[in-house]
């Protein structure tokens, strides 16, 4: 789905706890790609963001996409907003330190030490 994986370490900012618990309502965001199109006229720089919101015994995951154009009348070409295109994964903290996201293709173990959650996102909490 999306190759273009633009950052390393994933840091979470005010994850109070390791308890599973600590994770349930909390929404995160990482960037997960940006690309520019040049235009004669102009041209857009359009980030794509995964999402991440947990629930009690699941972890939904969409994807959002952003332009900043010039002029900004076409960045509605290309934005989405995919809150209506959740998959839902089931999740488990294990050993205090290991997230496993069972059956997402794109990252499946994240390691949380240090308050810092490693694999090759940066997420950062929204909510």
């Amino acid at each position: 789905m999306l190759k273009n994986i633009c950052l390393v370490v994933l840091t979470l900012l005010a994850w109070d706890g390791y308890a599973q618990d600590s994770l349930v309502g909390k929404h995160l965001v990482a960037q997960t790609g940006a690309s520019c199109k040049e235009m004669t006229d102009g041209g857009c720089m359009i980030y794509t963001y995964c999402v991440l919101e947990f629930e009690t015994d699941s972890v939904a995951v969409y994807y959002n996409v952003e332009a900043s154009c010039t002029p900004e009348s076409r960045e509605a070409n290309y934005r989405r907003n995919g809150t209506n295109n959740k998959t839902y994964y089931a999740w488990s903290l294990q050993d205090k330190t290991k997230l496993h996201i069972q059956g997402w293709p794109e990252e499946a173990d994240l390691f949380w030490q240090n308050e810092t959650l490693s694999g090759n996102r940066v997420f950062k909490i929204i909510q």
